[in-house]
């Protein structure tokens, strides 16, 4: 069965992630762009208002749970350019940044820390010195508040600032409620997920949403797009351990089937990210991962049967019924079509994790129901939790949506795995 494996599944693979348009490393971090536009208000010994553009990198940290409190977190490097009405001057700033955003509720919230350089407004000289400040962003919107402390040559100036604007993608390049769709594969507990190619172009539309609008749904679209392709290499990753498990050769046909649904979800959501972004889409998938070294075949069955709970039960599970929640919400017939297949073809995926996971435990006995039993409780009973109603367009889902979502799902496969195990 090995032998079978080496030729004819390594050719399967081999064929599956050659037909999603090829591999590559990809990382459990991320670089992230956010550009901005605001109006400032100047508070201190001159009042005045400003026209001002903000620009950020950040190195993204990606959170893989759905119910954690804190869905993505970053620091990087920013810089801003106002030009000031009253005196028709200007101000630079420049420093670094860092902060979190909530994926419960999709706001961003920013630090800043940087030096600034402002120049003469009447009779008061300009000078520079020090910028600390405090953002607050939900997409599309921002607002912040900044104070200034620098040197006019005669002395320390004190200056307070508040600015009103908007950006996208967000501070931290995510659109609030980002949910990892499915089984990516892990490195050293981090995610592996492929980089996102954005081309030059524009298409017609006859779309009539506001283009930051369309901007969010697009790059919701364009994660879809990157998850779906992450679960392609874990697929082929499932199939190589069930085969060196020695598991019924169904599964492991299964998980190859698997891995070609996973290509064409993720052309679909790309397909759908380029006609909201209006620019081409292509989307990396990871490369396959050298096969994890278990110290014992216990060991391999437990892993199998962990991550099946994890990645299938939990997130095939999660993923399929945000999907069927948003057939609905669809006004689009492509995304509607998308997401009916996405649903129920990530339905069959999360009944392969329980026919893993249940194979895994009866074969591997106690030690293995164990180390399940020590995932689910380290899953938790997530809180009931009363969400504010929010309209959901094109679509989408909002963040308390998903939440709901993601705990009824866990609660009903811990119930599921209580009175079967």
């Amino acid at each position: 069965m090995k032998k079978r494996w080496t030729k004819g599944g390594g050719a399967i693979a081999a064929a599956v992630i050659g037909a999603a348009g090829g591999a590559g490393p990809a990382s459990a971090q991320d670089f992230g762009w956010s550009p901005g536009v605001f109006i400032d208000f100047t508070i201190g010994q001159t009042w005045n208002v400003g026209l001002g553009v903000d620009f950020r990198g950040s190195v993204l940290f990606q959170s893989d749970s759905c119910f954690s409190q804190t869905s993505q977190s970053g620091v990087g490097v920013y810089a801003q350019a106002v030009w000031l009405i009253h005196g028709n001057t200007s101000r630079v700033s420049a420093g670094l940044h860092g902060g979190f955003q909530k994926r419960r509720d999709g706001v961003a919230w920013d630090f800043e820390l940087g030096w600034m350089w402002q120049g003469a407004v009447s009779a008061q000289p300009g000078g520079h010195g020090l910028q600390v400040g405090l953002l607050g962003s939900q997409i599309p919107l921002d607002a912040a508040a900044r104070f200034n402390l620098f040197n006019d040559g005669a002395g320390w100036v004190p200056e307070g600032h508040l600015a009103v604007g908007g950006r996208v993608p967000g501070p931290f390049a995510s659109d609030g409620g980002f949910c990892v769709e499915g089984r990516p594969q892990r490195d050293g507990g981090g995610l592996c997920m492929g980089r996102v190619f954005v081309r030059g172009g524009h298409f017609k539309r006859r779309d009539v949403t506001s283009a930051v609008k369309r901007a969010a749904i697009g790059v919701e679209w364009v994660e879809a797009a990157r998850a779906e392709a992450a679960s392609i290499p874990a697929f082929m990753a499932l199939a190589r351990d069930l085969t060196r498990a020695d598991a019924p050769q169904t599964l492991v046909t299964r998980a190859l089937v698997a891995a070609g649904d996973e290509v064409r979800h993720a052309r679909a959501c790309a397909k759908i990210a380029q006609r909201y972004l209006g620019r081409p889409v292509a989307v990396e998938v990871p490369q396959l991962l050298v096969a994890t070294q278990d110290s014992s075949p216990t060991a391999l069955l437990s892993r199998l049967a962990v991550e099946s709970w994890k990645d299938g039960c939990l997130g095939e599970g999660e993923a399929a019924a945000r999907a069927g929640t948003r057939v609905p919400l669809a006004v689009d017939r492509l995304m509607k079509r998308s997401l009916a297949t996405i649903a129920r073809e990530e339905a069959t995926h999360a009944g392969l994790a329980w026919d893993v996971l249940s194979w895994a435990t009866k074969t591997g006995g106690t030690p293995v129901r164990e180390a399940v039993a020590k995932a689910v409780a380290a899953s938790g009973e997530a809180p009931t939790r009363t969400f504010d109603s929010q309209p959901a367009a094109r679509g989408q889902l909002s963040a308390a949506a998903k939440a709901q979502i993601a705990e009824a799902v866990r609660s009903s496969a811990t119930e599921r795995w209580r009175t079967t195990s």
